[in-house]
């Protein structure tokens, strides 16, 4: 499977019962599902259901799975004290990580955002999210001196994934039609460049895996 798509497109974690029938093989033991799972989509979102599993540990995973498969990690800035100990968890996948989504909807006033930037430092390439409303105004105007971005939700413009060096995608909103799911990977790939890694990820319980299959061939087309 080639690996060097402008545009990687995946779900938010991969252990999902509901995939059980519909994606996994029934007998697929459950700590083979990642292995599976890598050899079809390229990225996978790491959340704290992941990090709750019983053989949890980024090596591991990094085992599991091919050099070209990257990972993303879902940081929650709440409570703040808990990042240092959430970025830890990360050494693991050493390159293998391509950044952090930083979820910061509760707690978005830019005094907040300023620390908490600051904990997570230059370690890894972060992309804030701050759900569907995007961030206040003064949060907005720092951020792009800075050259960070926020995650786009599918709606509204992408303004976040056009600075910074990581633009997520995030959606969580079943398509009308295949048009949608088209706007979605153009537009998540238009933020791509040489310095700037584009990721589309689909959110859900499960994700749909119908939709995004439907977004790999789209991206294939395109």
């Amino acid at each position: 499977m080639a690996r060097d798509y402008r545009l990687l497109i995946g779900a938010s974690g991969w252990s999902h019962t509901g995939w059980r029938a519909e994606f996994y093989p029934e007998d697929l033991p459950a700590d083979w599902q990642l292995g599976y799972y890598a050899n079809e989509f390229p990225v996978v979102l790491v959340t704290e259901r992941e990090w709750a599993l019983p053989d949890a540990d980024a090596g591991h995973w990094c085992e599991d799975t091919d050099s070209s498969f990257r990972f993303v990690a879902e940081i929650t800035a709440s409570p703040e004290a808990a990042i240092p100990q959430q970025l830890n968890r990360l050494a693991g996948f050493g390159a293998r990580c391509s950044g952090v989504i930083l979820c910061a909807a509760a707690n978005s006033d830019l005094t907040a955002i300023k620390t908490l930037v600051d904990v997570i430092d230059d370690t890894w390439p972060v992309c804030i999210d701050f759900g569907k409303a995007g961030p206040p105004g003064d949060v907005r105007q720092w951020l792009g001196k800075q050259k960070i971005g926020w995650c786009w939700h599918g709606v509204g413009t992408a303004e976040g994934l056009q600075q910074g060096t990581l633009a997520v995608t995030r959606i969580h909103i079943q398509p009308d039609d295949p048009y949608q799911v088209r706007r979605w990977v153009e537009t998540a790939l238009a933020s791509s460049t040489e310095h700037r890694q584009a990721i589309l990820l689909f959110e859900g319980h499960p994700p749909a895996m119908t939709v995004m299959r439907q977004a790999q061939v789209i991206l294939d087309l395109l």
